[in-house]
């Protein structure tokens, strides 16, 4: 009798070890199949996949011979985690895109009139900053620099919020820079709290990364082992929910005001601490809500947008502008690429004849300042 006890025991505890093996094994596999073989995600929120990308192929792009090379230097970059910001993009050289100082930046081209005496502009914001679609010499803060002379410096990062671009400012200053101008570019990224189920405190991976942590505890015990079992649940459940029909909205700010009415504020909310800590340290600040293809009256039938995100825009950024009516220093560029012309490549990022308008308006405005 002992004997076939000891023997059910030493199988289960195999059969366990051998599980916590094979899982994340398969967890691996699992990722680099979709990453490669998944089918393409849809011309919108997403952000597509190296082999289905072919933006390069846009109207925006004719007569632009770097155009394919850029996207497929993009889907090369990589990003690691850090503390404070989230994903930050890890160090990378090639003939379009270069990655390089303390943050691994955007390199910024400038004008040759430009010099240590010129007045500095850091750009904060998310991927249209940072220039999705764009070299080097591209993006709006080289475009910004080329027609302005200043010192100008793309910190922005792909999919930031204020908030990130908040923590970087405080990295900025207390590695001891001050810049003559600070311009926070957002709008875009602030959507994605319109997610279902997330709050305005929240970014879009928070669920993912408590899951994932759940028994990661120091000490290797019984909650540890079954971690891992535990996220294989949360899968097969939600692939399971996924077939048998159930389906939840991807957002919900248009059927929910309050939800709305939060993510605008906090919006608002961000810019204002923003401008407090660049105005702590003698920087003039600016806000600039950015343009969005579901707002501008601009050629988009080259597109296909997705039509639940656009209603997110629709919804918020109509209380946004409302609340900036009264703001001085923050300024709307939703209705700046209005023009018969192809300025977008998906929802939001722009090629280089967007850049080069957003460029000239923030000139505009920083001459002004």
């Amino acid at each position: 009798m002992i004997k076939i006890i000891s023997i059910n025991l030493l199988v289960f505890f195999a059969l366990v070890g051998a599980t916590e093996f094979l899982l994340p094994l398969t967890d691996e596999a699992y990722y680099q199949f979709l990453t490669k073989f998944s089918s393409p995600v849809p011309a919108g929120g997403s952000t597509p996949l190296a082999r289905d990308d072919r933006r390069a192929e846009l109207p925006n792009y004719r007569n632009i011979e770097w155009a394919g090379k850029h996207f497929d230097e993009y889907h090369q970059t990589s990003s690691s985690y850090r503390s404070y910001v989230g994903w930050q993009h890890d160090p990378f050289n090639s003939e379009t895109i270069n990655l390089v100082g303390p943050y691994n930046e955007r390199i910024t081209t400038h004008a040759k009139s430009s010099d240590e005496s010129s007045p500095s502009v850091y750009f904060f914001g998310g991927s249209t900053t940072w220039g999705v679609g764009a070299n080097d010499a591209s993006t709006i803060p080289s475009l910004y620099s080329l027609q302005t002379g200043h010192l100008a410096r793309n910190l922005g990062g792909l999919g930031w919020r204020p908030r990130q671009g908040i923590n970087r400012l405080i990295d900025v200053y207390e590695a001891g820079d001050r810049p003559d101008y600070v311009i926070f570019y957002n709008g875009v990224n602030h959507i994605d709290h319109c997610r279902t189920g997330q709050k305005p405190v929240q970014h879009s991976r928070e669920q993912q990364i408590q899951e994932r942590m759940k028994g990661a505890d120091p000490s290797y015990g019984i909650s540890t082992i079954m971690s891992t079992h535990r996220n294989w649940a949360n899968k097969l459940q939600r692939m399971l929910s996924r077939q048998v029909g159930e389906k939840t909205p991807p957002y919900d700010c248009h059927t929910n005001a309050a939800k709305a009415e939060a993510v605008a504020y906090s919006l608002i909310d961000e810019w204002k601490i923003s401008k407090a800590l660049a105005e702590a340290h003698g920087a003039k600040f600016a806000a600039i809500l950015q343009p969005v293809a579901y707002l501008s009256k601009t050629r988009l039938d080259h597109l296909q947008l997705e039509e639940d995100l656009g209603l997110q825009y629709k919804t918020v950024y109509p209380i946004v502008q409302k609340l900036m009516a009264d703001i001085p220093w923050a300024y709307d560029a939703t209705s700046v690429l209005d023009a018969e012309e192809y300025f977008y490549i998906d929802f939001c990022h722009l090629s280089p004849q967007g850049n080069k308008i957003i460029a000239n308006y923030l000139a505009e405005i920083i001459g002004q300042m």
